[in-house]
């Protein structure tokens, strides 16, 4: 990263220049920022991501136009409650015990029966329930969302909506609500192109 400075005009705007290798060379993509548009994106990071003018400008009318919230500012937003190391304990491989959703097991609008790591595992709950002090109740409905997917993976948000009790290992994140149109409403969101599309612009590691 190359940071060029020089007086600045009757509008500062930062001039961007992104090369596709590591040598200044080749087609590159090129675009002008104003501070006001890179604080509508993110107020608290302000971000340049790394666009052509045209993406940024569509990102830039998104947020200067239409009213936008992050989705934790609407719903109950959170990352699985069971830490697999702290409470590895209580992970079987037993049926019988409570249904446990690891992140590899969520896909869009679609439950992974067929894991491509680990297998499928459950949760001890009585004993959990007995034996940590707060331990954490689950819902009927939420939402599930992968937390770790490939930063070049073409998807970056997989969501499903699950209509039963079940913990969450934290792998997943998840939206809670008893309105379960809600839920749906959501889960449209959250796995649609342009959801997709604008995280992207600012995602800059395998988290979600």
């Amino acid at each position: 990263c190359v940071l060029v400075f020089s007086k600045p005009g009757p509008t500062v705007a930062f001039p961007v220049s992104i090369y596709p290798g590591k040598y200044f060379v080749g087609n590159r993509k090129r675009v002008s920022v104003l501070y006001d548009e890179i604080e509508a994106i993110d107020k608290d990071v302000l971000p340049i991501p790394l666009v052509t003018q045209e993406e940024w400008d569509v990102a830039t009318r998104i947020h200067s136009q239409l009213p936008a919230w992050r989705i934790s500012e609407i719903a109950d937003l959170t990352r699985g409650e069971i830490n697999q190391t702290i409470f590895s304990e209580y992970i079987t491989k037993n049926p019988s015990h409570t249904e446990m959703i690891k992140g590899v097991e969520i896909d869009r609008y679609a439950e992974n029966w067929h894991l491509s790591q680990g297998e499928k595992q459950w949760f001890e709950e009585k004993s959990y329930s007995a034996q940590v002090k707060n331990a954490k109740s689950i819902p009927n409905f939420r939402i599930g969302v992968q937390r770790i997917t490939g930063i070049d993976e073409q998807t970056r948000l997989r969501a499903t909506l699950f209509e039963r009790r079940a913990y969450f290992a934290d792998s997943t994140n998840s939206v809670a609500s008893e309105d379960i149109t809600r839920l749906r409403f959501l889960l449209a969101l959250t796995n649609s192109c342009l959801f997709n599309w604008r995280f992207k612009l600012t995602s800059t590691n395998n988290n979600v």
